[in-house]
């Protein structure tokens, strides 16, 4: 499992001094992260702001406006871009990679029903589902 720690910094934050990585993420998420989370995930993943928006559940006219006024993001929102930068981190651990880890995220996965593993990141389950496929690449568990 992925530490608070190393999924604040895929979303280019930090916890501050004396705090916990798991109690500052959980206030962080509950405050709104800022809305440039959103395009750090776009470069983690090698996509699109639209993309990462349509996956957090956020339109592209509110995204733009978010981001040309700092305004954080909603709590909900900032839950979902936390959960995608823990599965990201989670798949560079496993597969040893930025690089590879984005092509595993893109690419339709059997193991997933055909889905490719980014799709799926919208809601709880699917990303759920997504470390749990990337639990058993990295225990050398075959589907």
């Amino acid at each position: 499992m992925i530490s608070a720690a190393e999924t604040l910094r895929t979303l280019g934050q930090r916890p501050p001094a004396g705090r916990g990585a798991e109690r500052a993420a959980r206030d962080l998420v509950r405050a709104g992260m800022p809305s440039s989370v959103i395009a750090k995930l776009a470069k983690a993943f090698n996509t699109s702001v639209d993309e990462i928006q349509r996956i957090i559940g956020v339109s592209r006219a509110t995204g733009t406006r978010r981001r040309a006024s700092s305004a954080p993001l909603r709590p909900a929102w900032s839950d979902r871009a936390f959960r995608m930068a823990s599965a990201y981190a989670q798949a560079k651990r496993v597969f040893e990679s930025a690089e590879n880890a984005r092509e595993w995220f893109k690419e339709p996965n059997r193991e997933l029903h055909g889905e490719r593993p980014i799709d799926l990141l919208d809601t709880d389950v699917g990303t759920r589902e997504v470390l749990r496929s990337l639990d058993r690449i990295e225990y050398g568990i075959y589907a």
